[in-house]
């Protein structure tokens, strides 16, 4: 855990970040995250939030979390279970364990939030464990969907050879689980897009600035030099992309943003991509590769709710 030794202030956020794969928790002083950790998505995950918040408790003015899953909400409380991982977050329940505020939005919301520093009118696309995508509106507006979990075309099915009675998403083929290209790609004896599961004592970890060891997600490991498959996996984001702008004709789309652990761990891939589809499409693609995006994200969700409490 990376910890600022200023910790004595009186209106502190505590933001989480609970993902298919991985959980991001921090605390936040004005526009600062003062201590932060990235842990394994586990049931334990709501615990491990109250343990990394337990010497911050008596100072917290809001909690902000932000799932990987579809919020249900009415007018007295909010709740998410997630959808790749088996954790339930009930806002009610943690509001008595936190005594204050407890506020859930979507994590692809959270993302969006911070990706308005590009601006207005964006489509946002995070493939990681899932498939995330959200919107950017002309106002500003952050409107969340499940575009990714459309299914594809018949056309791109025959493409894939897909059998007849197998119905598959967008999902299934940009992001990290249950990814079909890996399956079929295992059969040709290929390495490439073979998953990462490093443990805490694994030297492919890598170590942050302040000498703390990085536990990566499970990612789609793309090649970095051009061949069939990379094509393949080129094609059908470019295929997803454009379906996405003509189910969304309502609208008005002037730049993509990328991010997701997907686009984290393949910094080098989707760069390559931006400059190719810049020129292409003639439209400007921002990369993010914050691991902390989601978290930076309600920390600006935060100051806005509380201005307009």
């Amino acid at each position: 855990m990376v910890v600022n030794k200023n910790t004595s202030e009186k209106n502190l956020f505590l933001l989480a970040d609970l993902g298919g794969t991985s959980s991001r928790f921090a605390i936040a002083s004005n526009d600062k995250l003062i201590a932060k950790k990235k842990i394994p998505t586990s049931k334990t995950s709501l615990n491990n939030l109250k343990s990394f918040s337990l010497k911050y408790k008596n100072n917290l003015s809001l909690v902000v979390i932000a799932c990987a899953g579809p919020i249900e909400r009415n007018k007295k409380n909010s709740k998410c279970k997630l959808t790749n991982a088996d954790v339930f977050v009930d806002a009610k329940l943690l509001e008595k364990e936190f005594n204050t505020k407890v506020l859930l939005l979507n994590d692809l919301e959270a993302v969006a939030y911070f990706a308005k520093k590009y601006g207005k009118e964006l489509l946002v696309v995070a493939p990681g464990t899932g498939l995330g995508v959200s919107i950017i509106s002309k106002e500003g507006k952050v409107i969340a969907t499940e575009d990714g979990n459309m299914q594809i075309d018949s056309v791109l099915s025959s493409m894939l050879r897909v059998r007849k009675n197998k119905k598959l998403e967008y999902e299934n083929l940009l992001a990290g689980k249950n990814n079909f290209l890996l399956e079929e790609m295992k059969k040709y004896g290929r390495t490439w897009g073979q998953k990462t599961t490093a443990g805490k004592n694994d030297k492919n970890n890598k170590i942050d600035k302040n000498n703390n060891r990085i536990e990566q997600d499970k990612i789609v490991l793309l090649p970095t030099k051009t061949d069939a498959f990379s094509e393949v996996y080129k094609f059908i984001l470019e295929s997803f992309i454009l379906k996405v702008f003509s189910k969304r004709m309502e609208q008005e789309i002037k730049g993509i943003v990328l991010t997701g652990g997907v686009v984290v761990g393949n910094k080098k891939f989707f760069t390559a991509w931006k400059r190719e589809m810049e020129e292409k499409w003639a439209i400007k693609i921002a990369i993010v590769d914050d691991d902390f995006a989601a978290i930076k994200g309600a920390l600006v969700y935060s100051k806005m709710y509380q201005k307009n409490v």
